[in-house]
């Protein structure tokens, strides 16, 4: 779950918490939160530091499922995309 707002992490904590429980009501389960504090207009996100942790997290739930869908490396070769990662590596 990514939750923004301007206020910083302390400020958001409650809705956190509420947003937990209703996915949990429904049947999910949040893994984490990621914090985008002190965010408030539009774009402001792109350069903070959520925004990075957001697409670690991303990259780590794509390549867990590639992972466990192509097995081989032969079946890695014949990936019709390219896994890249934030460091540049393939």
């Amino acid at each position: 779950m990514i939750i923004t707002g301007h206020d910083g992490k302390d400020g958001l904590k409650l809705i956190g918490e509420e947003l937990t429980a209703i996915f949990t009501e429904l049947g999910n389960q949040a893994k984490g939160i990621i914090w985008g504090e002190g965010v408030w207009q539009k774009g402001e996100v792109a350069s903070a530091k959520a925004m990075e942790e957001a697409y670690r997290a991303g990259c780590a739930i794509y390549n867990k499922t590639v992972l466990e869908k192509w097995t081989s490396k032969d079946d890695l070769a014949r990936m019709p995309y390219e896994v890249k990662r934030l460091d540049g590596t393939q």
